[in-house]
């Protein structure tokens, strides 16, 4: 009966280890300004709450006609270190022509020692207008 109880007990404690390593659901795009023109400056922002204690490693951005792609790679090896992180990369990608734009950004996390060694990879889309920068007559 206590073996049953020992066993139920590490089944748990292993199951909290596997949630806190894995809570990097929470994330966001954002687009400055939020309507852009033709005229402005653009950022992308990409940031990725972490439930542990992980940073950004490498970000890259690429522009594939209206679409952009952003791959960040992250060191998530105290995943189960229960100090939360903000992970973020900025792009500055205008101005740009009127129309309408996608975004992908794909964050890989890999940590260098179990249970953090899996990767984990993730993926956030959002989309854009470009507004022309003078008023049509």
């Amino acid at each position: 009966m206590e073996d049953i109880r020992k066993r139920a007990k590490l089944r748990t404690l292993v199951l909290i280890v596997v949630m806190c390593s894995a809570t990097a659901a929470f994330g966001s795009i954002t687009i400055t300004p939020v309507s852009p023109t033709s005229a402005e400056f653009i950022t992308i922002r990409v940031e990725r709450h972490f439930g542990g204690l992980a940073h950004v490693t490498s970000a890259s951005i690429v522009q594939i006609g209206n679409t952009f792609v952003i791959q960040q790679n992250v060191d998530d090896s105290g995943c189960i270190l229960p100090l939360p992180s903000d992970l973020i990369s900025e792009f500055q990608v205008g101005p740009l022509a009127s129309g309408t734009y996608s975004v992908t950004a794909t964050t890989t996390m890999i940590g260098s020692s179990p249970p953090c060694n899996s990767p984990i990879v993730t993926e956030q889309t959002a989309g854009f207008a470009v507004g022309s920068a003078v008023p049509a007559l």
